[in-house]
């Protein structure tokens, strides 16, 4: 969009998000549009196409509607309000107990500077890209915030008041992704000087970086959050500083979208627990991928009396009864080889015909599995196909904890929706 069609909409008023809404009413048709050309011209007209289409896809996403202006790029990185929502908190609560701004220093879109004003935190946004700055002060127009064009590399520090900063470094470059920290922009070490400097700080990292390898590693004044978001693995946050909230040094968030939260903390270094076979009539326990990534799962399956099943494949076994926070749990009925006529025979005895098969550690997919050891009887059946140290067996399971609805169902992450017989 060019510069005279955000000058109609005079993006930088408050009123501009009441007059976007405005042009937006109606059905979006063809009729639509032309009158809204005729008014204001084509650039505005197209502008409203494109944002009816983002809006549409942002309603899964946001069905708050925090976000009205909108583009296809920054809808895609925006953070999901519930993770959002989630660092507010920690920000809002560090503001009650010593006061502080927070400075937002590459918001995007806005959809954490919106959860920090919801959660009465003053922002400063700033964001390089000057559309999505003006998309950003639509969307922040009714909060106690101030959105600016600029980015990392021009702090407001040393200007007078307590800064809380948070960086979310750009780790693309002419659409590829940026794999060495020293590569994003700002670099991991410059977020760190930039949030050492402010005092507190907290940088969004992907989930999947190895923190163990980078300047995180060994810090002293830096505490790790992973969050996931109903089984799906989404953030990784370094708290740099004393957040008052912060305890040992990581931290497993599992967040599902009804609103329920839970956490484990600890610090990594529970001794080695003997790995058990699987057998007939105790758990098979998977843990929340954000436990998994924070290395907690030693520390946490041994609070519950888990052992790891023998193979390396992730999972833990036991006999715990009641509900394990931050796992899924399933009860063994049987455990055979992966032999085609034996794990037929077994489906066949439970009336079982079509399988949702869970893999880990094989190489062949669940859907392989599942069309070939499918039995010849009506019922839906449970079975976990992973590698021991004796070979690969398959795992008739009963399911005890509700799957929730967001978890991938692809390959290794999750279980699968049944796979007709082929």
């Amino acid at each position: 969009m060019d510069r005279a069609a955000w000058e109609l909409l005079a993006p930088w008023e408050p009123a501009v998000r009441a007059r976007l809404d405005a042009l937006l009413e109606g059905d979006g048709g063809r009729a639509h549009l032309r009158r809204v050309e005729a008014t204001h011209g084509r650039e505005v007209a197209r502008f409203v196409s494109l944002q009816r289409e983002l809006r549409h896809r942002a309603l899964g996403r946001f069905p708050d509607g925090r976000l009205a202006a909108l583009t296809s790029k920054g809808l895609e990185q925006a953070t999901a309000p519930e993770v959002a929502d989630l660092r507010a908190e920690r920000f809002a609560a560090e503001r009650a107990a010593s006061g502080g701004v927070a400075w937002d220093a590459c918001c995007g879109l806005g959809s954490d500077a919106v959860a920090l004003t919801r959660a009465g935190v003053p922002v400063l946004a700033t964001e390089h890209d000057v559309q999505v700055a003006r998309c950003a002060a639509l969307n922040l127009a009714d909060g106690p915030a101030t959105v600016a064009l600029g980015d990392a590399a021009a702090p407001p520090l040393g200007q007078g008041g307590r800064i809380m900063a948070l960086l979310d470094p750009d780790r693309r470059s002419e659409g590829r992704r940026l794999a060495h920290p020293h590569d994003w922009s700002p670099s991991l070490p410059m977020a760190l000087e930039l949030c050492r400097e402010a005092g507190l700080g907290c940088i969004k990292l992907p989930p999947g970086l190895d923190a163990t390898a980078t300047a995180l590693g060994g810090a002293a004044d830096v505490a790790l959050e992973w969050i996931s978001l109903d089984g799906e693995l989404r953030e990784l946050a370094a708290w740099v500083g004393p957040w008052s909230f912060a305890g040992p040094r990581r931290r497993a968030v599992a967040l599902r979208r009804s609103g329920a939260r839970e956490e484990c903390v600890g610090d990594g270094s529970a001794p080695a627990i003997s790995s058990s076979p699987l057998v007939a009539g105790a758990l098979l326990v998977e843990f929340d991928p954000a436990l998994r990534q924070a290395g907690l799962a030693p520390e946490h399956g041994a609070r519950h009396g888990l052992e790891p099943v023998e193979g390396e494949a992730g999972y833990w076994t036991g006999t715990a009864e009641g509900r394990i926070p931050m796992a899924r749990r399933w009860r063994v009925l049987e455990v055979l080889p992966v032999d085609r006529k034996r794990v037929r025979a077994a489906l066949r005895a439970r009336d079982i015909g079509p399988l949702t098969v869970k893999t880990r550690g094989v190489r062949e997919s669940a859907q392989t599995f599942a069309s070939r050891l499918r039995g010849p009887g009506g019922l839906p059946g449970l079975l976990a196909v992973t590698r021991t140290p004796g070979g690969n067996v398959a795992a008739l399971l009963e399911a005890l904890d509700e799957t929730p609805r967001s978890t991938p169902l692809v390959g290794d992450e999750g279980l699968e929706p049944p796979t007709p017989s082929l």
